[in-house]
């Protein structure tokens, strides 16, 4: 007999978390490296310090596509509670404010402070929104712009908008931008934007997307208001 779906989920999602607990022994012991490769003063230990680091970025670039891939297949209930969707807006930006700001990206809000508070799984909605917010930043990469993150009310959502001023994407781009495992960064996973999607959706909410190339990129997560939309997971 066929496992069902969540079968499927639960099977994959166990398997993630093993292959983390290796990888972060593999990442332990190749700083430990790296820190003695450091002390040498040789053009040899120099050349091991580089390939050091390139394993380093490998495991640290597995560790973020299995998190991902986690949350990705994840049915656990979600921890709904009522929350202030402009205060967590706020707590993730000025967590990536400096960096942000390091990177010649200007950053500007738009607060509807009118908006109720809104059952959420706090943790997953800042996961998400910090996933656009880094999308956004990567694309004005080599055009450092403007970020814009907004709240409002939209009927019977609370929508945030994280806007960029990037490279943008074509149609056929943005047809395929919350597929899993397409990306058109380097070094992406693929995983996302997907895992975006699926965080809104489990909230019975909805997600927007507009692009156009050389302009920028608009994503938008409409959250259900308490009594207006479908949210009864977890709750």
């Amino acid at each position: 007999m066929e496992k069902p779906l969540t079968d499927w989920s639960a099977l994959l999602g166990g398997l993630a978390h093993e292959l983390k607990n290796p990888l972060s022994t593999i990442n332990l012991n190749l700083q430990l490296l790296r820190e003695q490769q450091s002390m040498g003063d040789t053009p040899q230990a120099e050349r091991s310090v580089k390939k050091v680091d390139l394993l380093l970025g490998e495991v640290e670039r597995l560790q973020t596509m299995l998190t991902d891939f986690q949350r990705l297949v994840s049915n656990a209930p979600l921890d709904m509670r009522e929350k202030n969707l402009n205060d967590i807006v706020a707590d993730v930006l000025e967590f990536e404010n400096e960096d942000l700001t390091r990177r010649g990206i200007g950053v500007a809000s738009q607060f509807d402070r009118n908006l109720p508070l809104i059952p959420l799984d706090e943790n997953l909605v800042r996961q998400a929104l910090l996933n656009l917010i880094v999308n956004a930043r990567d694309a004005m990469e080599d055009a450092p712009g403007t970020l814009t993150v907004s709240t409002r009310r939209e009927g019977d959502y609370a929508l945030v908008e994280v806007i960029d001023t990037g490279v943008g994407m074509d149609e056929e781009t943005l047809k395929r931008a919350f597929a899993v495992y397409f990306s058109t960064k380097q070094r992406g996973t693929g995983l996302g934007l997907p895992m975006v999607r699926r965080i809104v959706e489990r909230h019975g909410g909805i997600v927007t997307c507009d692009s156009s190339p050389g302009v920028g990129t608009r994503i938008g997560m409409g959250f259900p208001i308490k009594g207006e939309g479908e949210c009864d997971e977890g709750s």
